[in-house]
């Protein structure tokens, strides 16, 4: 624990052995066997002139460190001020032809989709066509037979005189 510190109160910590006590602007501490030692005035402007000489060098720092931060910003503003703005005749020529092939290829794309599901559909049609001729095939058979049965049951329950009902 650092036994210097500034703080503007009168008094912040308990006084307990081995702890910090402040007092006034700098602190004082207690040894371990509980007595305060009092910072004297030699230690007191060495801490003060250390602590501005390392503000100054820190301050230093930042400025170069500012400086060289502005330099680069000023580069790079140039750079994209260097940047001119719109397209060249070609570059709109480009784009329109990207534009324009993309449209051709979205219709061809619809197009094709589309034709498929119309080519499946007629083709349906036809198989549906002959499936629908060859049920009427089977139900004409089956009519047949059901009528050839329906006499024959009805020629079973005729009455023995011969008279149709």
């Amino acid at each position: 624990m650092n036994p210097i510190s500034q703080t503007s109160s009168k008094r912040d910590a308990p006084d307990t052995e081995g702890a910090v006590v402040r007092i006034s602007n700098w602190t004082a501490y207690t040894n371990d066997a509980g007595k305060k030692r009092h910072m004297d005035s030699g230690a007191k402007h060495y801490i003060d002139a250390s602590a501005r000489a390392t503000r100054a060098e820190n301050s230093a720092r930042f400025s170069e460190l500012e400086a060289k931060i502005e330099t680069n910003v000023s580069r790079l503003e140039a750079k994209i001020d260097a940047i001119r703005p719109g397209a060249t005749w070609q570059q709109i020529a480009g784009m329109l032809a990207a534009a324009v092939a993309t449209a051709f290829g979205l219709m061809l794309t619809a197009l094709s989709y589309g034709g498929d599901r119309f080519d499946s559909g007629a083709s349906l049609m036809r198989l549906m066509e002959q499936r629908l001729s060859e049920q009427r095939e089977i139900d004409a058979e089956q009519n047949a037979r059901l009528n050839v049965i329906i006499d024959t049951l009805e020629r079973q329950n005729a009455p023995a005189n011969g008279t149709d009902p």
